[in-house]
């Protein structure tokens, strides 16, 4: 689509680049992350219809729950991400999944100048995980004319607070992508989890699908790992991101989005693009294999 071409043209045309075969790589990779499939249900759960089934259903193949899990955005750029959880939780559910094995993986991020914050230094422009919290349960998300414009979503089935939330304290002093990512990824490994969804907007997703592959690839092999874009939002808007920090329209954030992803490989934080885009196919061929197995 030409919303794929253009954020594909903006990342590949940084100056700071791979080779050009990991640049190809990264191409696909990009198209992959921002149309990525979600999870499929077991076989029982979706021959049962299973949108209504409380039953403790497994994942296909892993043998436990779906975590669907944000990441932390500036208050400029949160509703994309809160919209973008709604949704896949609500596709996950209206695909079969049985609602028990569906969870919403939430850290409590405290980051309003109060004594009990959680972070060591306040974040500018940076609501914690109340913001986010409050806005998956009113169920709205903004308009793309701008100006702070909301409407509800009116999904078949949003997640309910408690009930579809696992919420975990947040333990560290500072939080960056590396850093949720790990956190997501242990969170999935305690709980036997079968698979991750990720959620970002459209310019962070690439970054946090090859931050979480790369971390999985070290603490969790077995687990799957899928991204889902959030709400999109306008381009031209001057917004807060990098822990509110660095200021821009969205479209500016590309090339640094791009320079963090060269940069962060080049530190050994981040598998090569060329890497990343194997996982998904070993990701897609154990799922292809293990509905063969079920004759689904």
């Amino acid at each position: 689509s030409i919303f794929c071409i253009f954020i594909i043209y903006y990342m590949v045309s940084s100056p700071v680049k791979f080779d050009e075969a990991e640049a190809e790589a990264l191409t696909k990779f990009i198209v992959r992350s921002l149309g990525d499939a979600l999870p499929d249900p077991p076989p029982s759960a979706a021959a049962e219809g299973g949108s209504n089934n409380n039953n403790d259903q497994k994942n296909s193949g892993g043998g436990g729950p779906v975590f669907v899990f944000g990441f932390s955005e500036t208050d400029d750029n949160v509703a994309s991400t809160a919209a973008g959880i709604s949704r896949a939780y609500s596709d996950l559910i209206t695909a079969g999944h049985a609602s028990s094995s569906v969870k919403v993986l939430l850290y409590d991020v405290l980051n309003d100048g109060s004594p009990p914050d959680t972070l060591e230094h306040h974040l500018p422009n940076y609501s914690g995980s109340k913001k986010l919290l409050r806005l998956v349960r009113s169920g709205t998300t903004r308009s793309g004319s701008g100006h702070n414009q909301q409407h509800f979503m009116n999904l078949p089935h949003p997640p309910s607070y408690p009930d579809d939330f696992e919420v975990h304290p947040w333990k560290h002093s500072s939080i960056h992508t590396l850093r949720e990512a790990k956190a997501a990824v242990t969170a999935c490994k305690a709980a036997g989890a079968a698979a991750l969804v990720i959620v970002a907007p459209s310019f962070h997703l690439p970054r946090a699908l090859l931050t979480t592959l790369s971390v999985a690839a070290q603490y969790d092999k077995h687990l799957k790992i899928y991204a889902y874009v959030g709400a999109h939002l306008r381009w031209d808007e001057t917004v807060a991101h990098s822990q509110g920090l660095v200021m821009g329209d969205r479209e500016s954030l590309l090339d640094s989005e791009m320079e963090r992803m060269f940069v962060y490989h080049r530190k050994g934080d981040l598998m090569r693009p060329s890497e990343a885009l194997e996982a998904l196919r070993r990701r897609d061929r154990r799922t292809a294999m293990i509905q063969e197995a079920l004759g689904k």
